[in-house]
């Protein structure tokens, strides 16, 4: 599968953080600085061609964000699963061709990912507002489907029991929200009550026993995650530790210089 160049990250990093908060990681943060260059990212790539192209993606990614709640959590989500398959090269956009179903977006994780419209908007916008700039296309909120925490509330050790590390009584209205036979349409805030905001109410929630998944209470039975987890009720520092977790992620697997290609169009490969 054919990957594109660096300018990819650049772009579609920006739309991920801009679409959760608008002030992740300082602009004199040097470990954030470091950290874009060993991924082959540099800091204002586009500063010459483009000189208006962040605030362009913040215009739609906010304005996106303003008109659906969900949308951050959909970015973020969309912004993972392209990352950790062989670096963050957008290949999840590439729409399937010719009854070829291999593509990352048709993987069964990957079919209920939402957002792409709002890359293709951004990525149209750029190309007809620098036309001197050759623009690549590259869980604090958010939900879960009532089927992939069934076994945890009905059958956890195949014995028709509930997972012990869950709290008593969010179980039992969890199982309100889920009875059987569970609907795959039905969701469930990963983040209580708060699904819809970027806060810290996760590592609250968690520390009482209350995470949806059961990813979430593994959190718990390791001495430093755990402690992770007690530092991250506080907002500051967990947004901070966030920012920059998110631009080392978008430093994963870049392609630079003339590795891969830059698609014409984000959904195709040129």
């Amino acid at each position: 599968m054919k990957k594109t160049r660096a300018g990819i990250t650049t772009i579609l990093q920006l739309v991920f953080l801009l679409s959760v908060v608008r002030t992740v990681v300082g602009q004199k943060d040097k470990n954030v600085d470091k950290i874009i260059i060993n991924g082959g990212l540099k800091k204002n790539f586009y500063g010459r061609s483009c000189r208006n192209l962040e605030s362009i993606v913040q215009s739609i990614t906010w304005s996106k964000v303003r008109a659906d709640a969900t949308m951050a959590a959909k970015l973020l989500r969309l912004h993972y699963h392209d990352c950790f398959v062989r670096g963050c090269d957008a290949s999840i956009l590439i729409d399937p061709v010719n009854g070829d179903n291999t593509t990352e977006k048709n993987a069964i994780p990957n079919r209920s990912i939402a957002g792409y419209e709002v890359i293709d908007e951004i990525k149209a916008t750029l190309v007809r507002k620098c036309r001197r700039a050759q623009v690549s296309c590259a869980h604090t909120i958010g939900v879960t489907h009532c089927p992939l925490i069934s076994r945890r509330l009905y059958n956890f050790t195949g014995n028709g029991d509930t997972d012990t590390s869950l709290d008593p009584a969010y179980a039992a209205e969890l199982k309100l929200r889920c009875p059987l036979p569970t609907n795959p349409a039905t969701t469930v805030e990963l983040d209580r009550h708060s699904s819809l905001s970027f806060d810290s109410n996760y590592f609250v929630g968690l520390s009482l026993k209350q995470g949806v998944l059961t990813s979430d209470a593994a959190l718990l039975t390791n001495e430093r995650a755990a402690n992770l987890t007690e530092s991250f009720k506080n907002f500051k520092t967990f947004v901070g530790a966030f920012g920059r977790s998110m631009v080392k992620m978008g430093g994963i697997g870049v392609l630079t210089g003339n590795q891969g290609e830059i698609r014409m169009k984000c959904r195709v490969i040129n």
